[in-house]
């Protein structure tokens, strides 16, 4: 595969606008739902700002300049084995992008972060039941099924 005109690097605060625009996108197209942009660009910030919180990684676009696509991962920490999981909280790709390998670009580069880094037990993503469809592509990268299942209370 040709290599892709992108350029994958953490996020920083000047790109918060960015981030919180892709994400109130992929919110109308995942759930049907709007997202308030003042609290989701808070969200993002609170993100920037706080390396305890997770971080993003993004897929710079050289031409057309602008994102790509990215990915939001937090952390879980387990005391069993006392190391973290980096858990892939959020993913989106610009539309134009999909089907480029984007996605497993990002993937692959946070895979590599995560090796590099003595404290990761490995990596973790969840699917929502509307993106079962993704599932070959997690396998095809390495990622295997558990028997877990995610049970939750919001508030």
């Amino acid at each position: 595969m040709p290599e892709l005109p992108i350029l994958i690097r953490k996020a920083e605060m000047r790109d918060a606008a960015a981030i919180c625009a892709c994400l109130c996108s992929l919110a109308v197209e995942s759930g049907g739902e709007t997202a308030d942009a003042g609290t989701v660009l808070l969200g993002v910030k609170a993100v920037l700002k706080d390396a305890h919180k997770g971080f993003y990684l993004l897929a710079a676009s050289k031409s057309p300049p602008g994102l790509a696509g990215l990915l939001r991962v937090s952390f879980a920490w387990d005391d069993r084995g006392n190391r973290n999981f980096w858990w892939l909280a959020g993913a989106w790709v610009e539309t134009a992008w999909r089907g480029r390998g984007v996605f497993s670009a990002l993937f692959r580069h946070l895979a590599d972060l995560a090796r590099f880094h003595k404290d990761v037990a490995g990596l973790r993503i969840q699917l929502e039941g509307h993106r079962r469809d993704l599932a070959p592509l997690l396998a095809a990268l390495g990622l295997q099924k558990t028997p877990d299942q995610l049970y939750e209370i919001l508030f």
